[in-house]
């Protein structure tokens, strides 16, 4: 039994077949691959706004804005060009929107 386990079900009061994905959007907080796409779309959007000229211009030029970095703004509905903080809005709205499903 996994010591996370533990806590939810005695804590909690959650069974291992229930999902603790509701508990942690309530506490205001993002499960693991949230906040593993979260950080690397800050890391891109710091790039983009870099005052490191050298950093900004491999930035755009190399591969590094390409597949991964699409797919990433895509699939989180986020934009270069908006704030680091409408990143995170973003990203904690496609967290709710996925507990609400559950």
């Amino acid at each position: 039994m996994l010591v996370g386990t533990v806590y939810t079900e005695k804590l909690f009061h959650f069974r291992r077949w229930e999902s603790v994905c509701i508990f942690i959007n309530g506490i205001g907080k993002l499960d693991f691959l949230h906040l593993s796409k979260l950080v690397p779309a800050k890391f891109f959007k710091h790039l983009s706004i870099s005052s490191n000229v050298v950093l900004r211009q491999v930035f755009y030029c190399y591969p590094v804005y390409g597949d991964r970095f699409l797919q990433l703004f895509h699939e989180l509905n986020l934009q270069l060009n908006c704030s680091v903080a409408a990143m995170q809005k973003s990203v904690f709205g496609h967290f709710n929107s996925l507990c609400d499903c559950v």
